[in-house]
């Protein structure tokens, strides 16, 4: 069921208070179906009932606002002198140049990279150490190194 929601005078001056231009008045609807999710208008805009949206709560809600250091290996790029790892996460999970990581293959820790390139979503790492016989794959995990207990 629908709950109508009342916009009143005072939400209309509460709107221009906060804007500080009375020219934004008329886009006092684009505002309400923005940041209170109002689907349908009845009337005008002051005075009459808006009703709420049903939809369902975007999945961003419930995610954390901290990034979570932690990434994937999306492949390996092999040259004659470096190896260079690919991941994906980037800024976004936290990571910054110059970072040591841990890579590991479920639980087990088979190696460290460090970052020499980060984006937004992506990075790029070249291999510090890895464990004899394993090799890093893309079904790998990183997280960024800190102190072990």
């Amino acid at each position: 069921m629908k709950q109508p929601i009342q916009v009143t005078q005072q939400m209309t001056e509460a709107f221009v208070r906060l804007s500080g231009c009375k020219a934004l008045v008329g886009s006092l609807r684009v505002f309400l179906r923005v940041c209170i999710g109002v689907v349908a208008f009845g009337g005008g805009a002051v005075g009459s009932a808006v009703y709420a949206s049903e939809s369902p709560v975007p999945p961003f809600v419930f995610e954390s606002v901290y990034a979570s250091n932690y990434g994937s290996i999306y492949g390996v790029s092999e040259s004659r002198h470096a190896d260079l790892v690919l991941i994906n996460g980037g800024f976004d999970s936290g990571f910054r140049i110059g970072m040591i990581c841990r890579v590991a293959n479920g639980t087990q820790e088979i190696g460290e990279i460090m970052l020499v390139d980060v984006r937004n979503h992506c990075a790029a790492a070249i291999i510090v150490k890895l464990e004899v016989g394993q090799v890093i794959s893309p079904t790998d995990s990183v997280r960024i190194k800190t102190v072990k207990f």
